[in-house]
């Protein structure tokens, strides 16, 4: 899934490059959108900034557009245009890619020549072209206008506005009523000309990198061998995965019942193909570590995915040289007396890299993350193994054949049990010295740390709350069943952020005053999710209100410190 974001971005990237380089004079033939872009409306404008300007505590946002509009267009505002209607706009190339982007734009009106006198005094007086066209131009720059039906379409061309659609709504697939912006890419409507010079463009510059790597490298071991391996598999999956993919659409919209706003990246892939057979795996589940998700929580992570095979083949390369670097540097420890153990100390690593490659080969990875307090703070995490036992047995070992080592803490073996969990704990001092400060607001004077074993299972928790803080998520996952979650969530939350923050920073108090005012309604979360949509994933952000109160905040602290200043 990461991988085919990233080939996605990279391939963008370069698209944007081939097209430029190759850009011509039109040719005339029939063109296909390659990108169609949608915007609400004003109507819908206006509410979002009336409710932004109530959020973020700046009353005047709402009517700084009225009185921009009123201005330039000498107090007539946009007279003539249909204010409740979405509007959109298209970018098309010509068959075979080699032409400059057609780029249509299509605005509802209910009189065209009431909108084009409002704007006359920024646009000047249109110029009748024959046929229904009129040009506007502006400093050499031209711009052609037509309308039918009850729209008026801008175009860089008389000739692109000759078969207008009847209907252009329809060119926007729904994106004008989901979001409040939206910018869709029709990956099968790019040519595969273009796509082709994209895709050879970045393995010509993946190769680059790795010469360039090669050449700077001290040593010719294993891992930079690996690297280049890994970087061609995914270069040479790219060209499948750019021609299987359907669209690509990301979104904007403020939810101000909601009270939030949401940031959507999609993408689909055509049906029956390989692509949307590998993105399918993006699913909802039930998990074992939904407990994680803590509303109360600074910070949680839950991941609930299954892997796809070519991640589970890296995966797997890695731990081979994870276990060859460790067991090399093994074999040139000092502080190991002799052969016998360094012998020792490699079969238990040994036995920890086989459960997490048995792990990785079962191809499911459900884990979970969560920071809670204002500092003290308690550091919690936990996921599914295939041999939880293994590992505590092996963390036994590990700590009777170090516990002879001066300054080794005191480990307490089985401190507690909680279904079928056994815990054990360590409390690691922390320096007493100045710079230290900080690090014992965040965990203490003593960092205590527990460590829990069940048959498929590994907690770990650092904190005095750490035991209490595991058996809650535990119990939460326990009741949570069978319900099932997407494959990614990780919620941020700004006023415990805050608080810590400002006990880290004793000369900023104005910190401690957001984190109080955040606090109040709870509305002070970051949200990001992957979810799966039909023949394809969606990457999911969401900002609570709390998010925009902070920037309107963070607004005026900067207005107020440049008038201080004097500019």
């Amino acid at each position: 899934m990461k991988k085919i974001l990233w080939s996605v971005l990279a391939f963008a990237v370069m698209l944007g490059t081939a097209i430029c380089a190759r850009a011509q004079d039109k040719i005339e033939t029939e063109i296909k959108p390659v990108a169609v872009a949608s915007f609400s409306g004003y109507a819908e404008l206006k509410r979002d900034l009336e409710y932004l300007s109530t959020a973020s505590g700046n009353p005047d946002m709402a009517n700084q557009l009225e009185g921009m509009l009123a201005l330039f267009t000498q107090g007539q505002g946009l007279a003539g245009l249909e204010q409740d209607k979405p509007w959109g706009a298209t970018a098309a190339l010509p068959e075979g890619g080699f032409g400059a982007p057609n780029v249509i734009a299509f605005l509802p009106v209910s009189d065209v020549q009431k909108l084009l006198g409002a704007l006359a005094a920024i646009t000047g007086e249109p110029v009748d072209k024959g046929d229904g066209v009129l040009e506007i131009k502006k400093e050499g720059n031209a711009v052609y206008v037509k309308e039918q039906d009850g729209w008026v379409y801008v175009a860089q061309t008389p000739d692109a506005l000759g078969n207008l659609p009847a209907d252009p709504l329809k060119l926007l697939g729904g994106m004008q009523e989901e979001y409040d912006l939206a910018l869709r890419i029709n990956i099968q409507n790019v040519p595969q000309a273009l796509r082709d010079m994209a895709v050879d463009a970045m393995k010509m510059q993946v190769e680059r990198s790795l010469q360039q790597a090669a050449e700077k490298a001290e040593a010719d071991d294993e891992e930079t061998q690996l690297q280049p391996q890994i970087a061609r598999h995914q270069v040479e999956n790219l060209a499948k995965v750019i021609n299987d993919l359907d669209a690509i659409t990301l979104g904007f919209s403020i939810d101000s019942e909601g009270k939030r706003v949401l940031i959507d990246l999609n993408m689909t892939a055509v049906e029956g193909s390989d692509t949307a057979k590998q993105l399918s795996a993006v699913s909802n589940s039930a998990s074992k570590f939904a407990g994680f998700l803590m509303p109360e929580a600074m910070l949680t992570a839950h991941v609930n995915s299954v892997a796809e095979e070519s991640d589970i083949e890296q995966s797997l390369a890695m731990v081979d040289q994870l276990r060859s670097h460790i067991m090399e540097s093994i074999d040139e420890d000092e502080d190991l007396p002799d052969d016998e153990a360094k012998d020792l100390v490699k079969g238990l690593v040994g036995e920890v890299l086989d459960v997490a490659e048995a792990t990785v080969k079962n191809g499911r990875f459900n884990a979970g993350l969560a920071v809670v307090g204002e500092g003290p703070l308690t550091i919690v995490a936990g996921g599914k193994v295939v041999d939880g036992e293994q590992l505590e047995e092996v963390a036994r070992k590990l700590v009777k054949l170090a516990e002879t080592e001066p300054g080794f803490p005191e480990v307490k073996f089985d401190v507690d049990e909680h279904e079928g969990v056994k815990f054990h704990s360590v409390s690691i001092p922390l320096p007493d010295d100045e710079e230290s400060e900080k690090a014992r607001q965040v965990f203490g004077e003593e960092a205590l740390v527990t460590v829990g074993f069940g048959p498929e299972s590994v907690y770990i928790a650092i904190g005095d709350d750490g035991l209490e803080t595991i058996k809650a998520v535990m119990d939460q996952s326990a009741k949570a069943g069978s319900e099932e979650r997407p494959p990614l969530e990780i919620t941020l939350g700004l006023s415990p952020l805050l608080k810590l923050a400002s006990q880290q920073e004793d000369s900023n108090p104005g910190l401690a005053m957001m984190a109080e005012s955040l606090k109040e309604d709870g509305l002070d979360h970051l949200k990001i999710a992957v979810k799966p949509i039909e023949n394809g994933v969606r990457y999911e952000i969401q900002g609570e209100e709390g998010i925009i109160k902070l920037i309107g905040s963070g607004a005026k602290l900067a207005t107020a410190a440049a008038g201080a200043g004097g500019f």
